[in-house]
């Protein structure tokens, strides 16, 4: 599951979800992530495996491509909200995430 988020044509915020096939366990082992930026594209993979790219033609109508300028990176665990719903007693009472390394470069 991959997402842009940015301003619609109002200024209010708008996010764009993909989702991509991946061969197995996301949790079974160590895995590379990347986003590739280039004039009017943003590309996403997993192991080198391109799982969602958008351009200017995925924006709502009259919204901005702000993915041009600089952006920061987040990392996190998300549970409940709007997506993936909300916590659940089948939720898990502790999640971790483990970062080897990050690496960016222009």
């Amino acid at each position: 599951h991959t997402a842009v988020h940015g301003p619609d044509a109002d200024g209010r915020t708008y996010g764009i979800v993909r989702d991509g096939a991946v061969s197995g366990s996301l949790a079974d082992r160590f895995r590379t992530y990347s986003v590739t930026r280039s004039p009017g594209r943003v590309t996403m993979a997993v192991d080198g495996i391109v799982v969602s790219t958008y351009t200017r033609a995925d924006l709502p109508p009259g919204a901005p491509w702000v993915f041009d300028k600089p952006m920061y990176v987040v990392f996190d665990i998300a549970a409940g909200g709007e997506w993936p719903g909300p916590i659940t007693p089948e939720t898990p009472d502790i999640s971790t995430m483990a970062i080897d390394w990050m690496r960016f470069w222009k």
